[in-house]
């Protein structure tokens, strides 16, 4: 594949590199959003189903068969649209068994120190109504899991090992289960205007854990996590809980993220992908590579990019990280061009 057409000569006052003309001529050929129903990937979803079942989470992913009709089990389809249709319902995904973990109750003077976000968060963060929009324990973990099957699925142009990971905590009470949601699923839906803050938040392993008497059905007090298997109990009978994920990666949580934002008053978020840093840093960028890790500054800085790009391109940044990682993985001829509606 020749790479020379997929670089610019010039760079602009600060440095950055600017899209480079294989971009912007693929881009002025494509039709948004009706081309991220192209990006799509084949998923076992009898396989992702039988792991919730075996966890015990009540949630069914659902693809789409070869006539397009909903399916659970098998092989389907789930598509990048998928993703953003399924972060802009608004309703309830269950009545019952999903609940966010239990944090402690911050004093009147913490609240009154807080910013106004901090404050509106406290305020939900017993057991937030689920008609709240975005903040429904049940509907973001759905969509968290449906983008981890999709980043895993077998795709065209992206590579990624397939895993399950349980995202929660079952707690049993009498004849009805509870499903405990990390909270910090609904601290980044609040922080989608600062990208960075928002995938921070989800990556964090260092999440103060809480610790639950059963007696009193009360918060007792906050701690680090001391490595203990969250939903286990002390010798009080207490429950303790993490409030970290463990097993969520940054390329799913950015395609989360990335959805999130599609049904939000934000700028959008583009997801990340190791194919696309090594792009972008064959095209010049000079911020960081694709082995380092994700921080906060680093995850605003690859948006500043594709954001630029997406501007100078005349197109949209879900649209540009789309173009690297087929570009880097030699799939650019994959990438069908789609005339745009008249």
């Amino acid at each position: 594949m020749d790479h020379s057409s997929e670089s610019h000569p010039e760079s602009d006052s600060f440095g950055a590199p600017r899209a480079p003309d294989a971009l912007v001529r693929w881009a002025s050929r494509q039709c948004y959003p009706e081309i991220l129903g192209f990006d799509r990937s084949e998923v076992d979803l009898s396989w992702w189903n039988e792991k919730l079942e075996l966890y015990e989470i009540p949630i069914t992913l659902l693809g789409r068969g070869p006539d397009g009709q909903r399916i659970s089990e098998g092989v389907g389809e789930i598509s990048r649209l998928d993703l953003l249709s399924t972060a802009r319902y608004a309703g309830e995904v269950s009545e019952n068994p999903f609940r966010w973990m239990p944090r402690p109750r911050r004093s009147t003077q913490d609240l009154a120190l807080a910013s106004p976000r901090e404050r509106r968060r406290a305020m939900l963060e017993a057991d937030p109504p689920g008609a709240v929009f975005g903040r429904d324990p049940g509907h973001l973990l759905t969509l968290l899991y449906l983008c981890a099957a999709f980043v895993t699925g077998r795709h065209r142009f992206r590579e990624h090992r397939r895993s399950f990971s349980p995202f929660v905590h079952r707690e049993s009470r009498g004849e009805r289960g509870i499903i405990r949601v990390p909270d910090v699923l609904a601290e980044s839906a609040d922080n989608l205007d600062v990208p960075g803050l928002a995938l921070e938040e989800l990556l964090r392993t260092d999440h103060l854990a809480t610790i639950v008497d059963l007696r009193r059905d009360s918060v007792k007090r906050s701690e680090p996590n001391r490595g203990r298997v969250s939903g286990s109990r002390d010798e009080r009978g207490s429950i303790y809980y993490s409030q970290s994920i463990p097993g969520l990666g940054a390329v799913v949580a950015s395609h989360f993220l990335g959805a999130l934002s599609s049904a939000a008053p934000v700028e959008s978020i583009a997801p990340v992908d190791p194919a696309a840093i090594n792009m972008l840093v064959r095209c010049g960028w000079t911020e960081f590579g694709a082995e380092t890790g994700w921080t906060r500054r680093r995850f605003s800085a690859y948006q500043e990019i594709v954001h630029r790009w997406a501007k100078e391109a005349g197109t949209e940044p879900d649209l540009v990280e789309m173009w690297l990682v087929a570009s880097w993985n030699g799939r650019n001829s994959e990438l069908t061009p789609m005339r745009r509606a008249v």
